[in-house]
């Protein structure tokens, strides 16, 4: 049941006792905002959701970025110079964990 419903005769009776209208305005305003709304949990559902993708896009961010620092630490001198980059330049890349940027 509705909390509006559970409370609307103890609204109904405050009025009839002569009680401020105003305080029953106040009271039934307040009622009405608990009152379940439809699309409340559709809302909820959708924040989720949302979060839900934001996380698998992070993890995928995440997961090359780690691939791509392994892949930097593997690089000969060679490679590293070709590409512009020290030894000490990838293994400092290399040692930055996978969820610093």
């Amino acid at each position: 049941m509705h909390t509006f419903n559970r409370h609307a005769p103890r609204l109904l009776r405050r009025h009839s006792q002569g009680f401020d209208p105003g305080a029953d305005c106040a009271a039934a305003a307040l009622a009405r905002r608990v009152v379940h709304h439809p699309l409340r949990p559709l809302r909820a559902l959708r924040a989720v959701a949302r979060w839900l993708l934001g996380l698998e896009q992070w993890s995928f961010v995440v997961l090359e970025r780690a691939r791509q620092r392994r892949a930097l630490a593997r690089l000969d001198e060679r490679m590293l110079s070709d590409i512009g980059i020290s030894r000490a330049d990838a293994l400092h890349e290399a040692s930055k964990p996978c969820w610093r940027g």
